[in-house]
């Protein structure tokens, strides 16, 4: 029998985690431990836009800034709303100017630097794409104001866990500490029959060009972005793709797996190959891996290729 003891608050979450648990241990009381230990649980999706200037800028503040009638700019990429968040968050500092808007990510990095515009908002979302444009970025400018967005997550459908079978989202970002919007590298829909005691694991590819969720958005996009608009918009995305309601879901990152992993380790790990990476020693046939090498096994992608 399926047991799905969940405290009230966390159970979005909780949900995941005792499926997971329940492939790895039968103790009921264990699985509520692991998940005390490990979930944050957060209805809310808060994401940070940051305002950069260049490095040696005389403006150091946002006052300094709309003192000096200083050109903001937007790319086009970002979300209508985040654009009107932006735009009343400067009203409201007295800034009376329009944006200035470009196109895609490399612009914005070459017009901040070299004086096309003063100021460059860039949602915390695309700062891993902005890296890998330019990895020196954030030794070329300096931030001097940043906001938080703050949006509820509403795309989800309540079940009876224990008597219906359910959805789960798995999204997993491309970070280790920040779960802020994000790219989502990874998008697994886990449908779980608490009945036929069954569970299927559909993964979508990241690179999937598909129609985005977003309510502001009509674009055609790859589907890791969905995620830098925000966990609802990643939601509504994979509804649309499947056709399919989302009960609960999970975002997680580098720092989960490991933190899985030292839960219930050691994991056992069969590689078709014998390789050595960032200090791990990976022999052919059966592993026992810590924490740390779980992470390494998982990422790796030139050994196999």
């Amino acid at each position: 029998v399926l047991l799905l003891v969940l405290t009230w608050k966390r159970k979005v979450l909780q949900v995941f985690v005792v499926v997971l648990m329940l492939i790895t241990s039968s103790g009921l009381m264990y699985v509520e431990f692991v998940a005390e230990r490990i979930i944050n649980y957060d209805p809310n999706q808060v994401n940070t836009i940051s305002f950069f200037v260049v490095k040696d800028s005389r403006t150091t503040s946002i006052k300094t800034a709309i003192k000096n009638e200083s050109d903001f700019a937007v790319s086009t990429l970002l979300d209508d709303k985040v654009v009107t968040f932006v735009e009343e968050k400067l009203a409201e500092k007295e800034y009376v100017e329009d944006l200035v808007s470009y196109e895609g990510i490399a612009d914005g990095i070459s017009g901040l630097l070299d004086g096309t515009f003063d100021v460059l908002v860039v949602d915390q979302g695309y700062l891993s794409t902005v890296l890998e444009y330019d990895p020196t970025f954030l030794e070329e400018t300096k931030v001097i104001w940043s906001i938080e967005k703050t949006d509820e997550i509403t795309n989800l459908t309540e079940a009876n866990v224990t008597k219906e079978p359910f959805v789960v989202y798995i999204a997993g970002v491309d970070n280790r500490d920040e779960f802020q919007a994000n790219r989502h590298d990874v998008n697994i829909l886990v449908v779980v029959d608490p009945i036929k005691r069954e569970m299927t694991m559909v993964s979508i590819p990241r690179d999937a060009y598909v129609q985005l969720g977003c309510k502001t958005r009509t674009a055609m996009d790859k589907l890791t972005h969905a995620g830098v608009y925000g966990m609802e918009c990643a939601i509504k995305t994979m509804q649309l793709l499947l056709d399919v309601d989302v009960n609960y879901y999970a975002q997680v990152n580098f720092n989960t797996v490991t933190q899985l992993a030292e839960v219930i380790k050691p994991i056992p790990v069969y590689s078709e190959l014998a390789f050595s990476y960032q200090g791990c020693s990976f022999q052919k046939g059966l592993n026992q891996l810590n924490p740390v090498c779980t992470l390494v096994f998982a990422r790796e992608r030139s050994a196999f290729t």
